[in-house]
């Protein structure tokens, strides 16, 4: 049974990495914080990836299910579950800290300092910071969808 429950959590949890991933490198190459329509679509980015992220952990578990002879523990269920958030959240956040560090360092200084001209305060010293802070909220996001 625990062969059976790592089979489907990896495969899972794979399928929603390559879905993150593919909507994350979308996400970046078309991010332009200029354009007052980031906002929305990130807005809807957002609902359509906790929608996929559900509908994935809904598929693993009746894959499960299915093949475990129609029986589903709560035990097997927290596993399965916890195991396909914890493989989305490491390769997550190590492809966003490439990402960010290395690839679109410019666009997100440019990101800061246009929120620096509005606010007034000046943000550039911090951006690596709150790169640092969404992680930690990232990995607090993730555990809560875990228990949910």
């Amino acid at each position: 049974m625990k062969n059976l429950i790592l089979k489907v959590s990896l495969k899972y949890g794979l399928i929603l990495i390559a879905i993150n991933l593919i909507n994350g490198l979308i996400g970046m190459l078309t991010f332009n914080p200029q354009k007052n329509m980031y906002l929305w679509i990130s807005t809807l980015n957002g609902i359509l990836i906790w929608i996929i992220f559900i509908a994935c952990i809904i598929l693993a578990h009746f894959k499960f299910y299915k093949k475990n002879e129609y029986y589903l523990s709560f035990k097997a269920a927290l596993l399965i579950g916890f195991i396909i958030i914890g493989i989305s959240f490491i390769i997550s956040t190590i492809y966003d800290y490439f990402l960010y560090a290395f690839f679109f360092k410019d666009e997100i200084h440019q990101f800061y300092s246009s929120l620096s001209e509005k606010s007034g305060v000046d943000l550039n010293n911090y951006y690596q910071s709150i790169f640092l802070i969404s992680a930690l909220s990232r990995l607090f996001i993730e555990v809560l969808r875990g228990l949910l």
